[in-house]
C-alpha cells in the first residue's frame, strides 16, 4: 500500500473510495495491519509532540522520513 495514501487516510483526509481501500488493504494480511499500527503509532507520536515549535522545513522532513524510510536515504530527506 502506498505510503502517502496511508498518511492521507490517518491525517483523516481520504476519500470514502481511499477508505475503503485502506479498510481492504488492513484486512487482507496481519502484516498490513501491523504495518498501519506502526505508520500511525508514528504520526501519532510527531501529532503530540507538535506544539507549533516545529516549523514547516522539520514537518516536511518527517513526512519524508516515514514516506522513505527504507528506500531513501535519510540524508535526502534532511536536506
Amino acid at each position: 500500500m502506498d505510503k502517502e495514501l496511508l498518511l492521507k487516510y490517518i491525517a483523516g483526509k481520504a476519500s470514502q473510495k481511499e477508505k475503503e481501500d485502506v479498510a481492504t488493504w488492513i484486512d487482507a494480511d496481519a502484516a498490513n495491519l501491523k504495518e498501519f499500527i506502526s505508520l500511525r503509532k508514528s504520526y501519532d507520536a510527531f501529532i503530540w509532540q507538535d506544539t507549533g515549535a516545529f516549523s514547516k522545513k522539520t514537518k516536511r522532513q518527517f513526512h519524508c522520513i516515514l514516506l522513505h524510510n527504507e528506500s531513501y536515504g535519510l540524508r535526502q530527506c534532511l536536506l
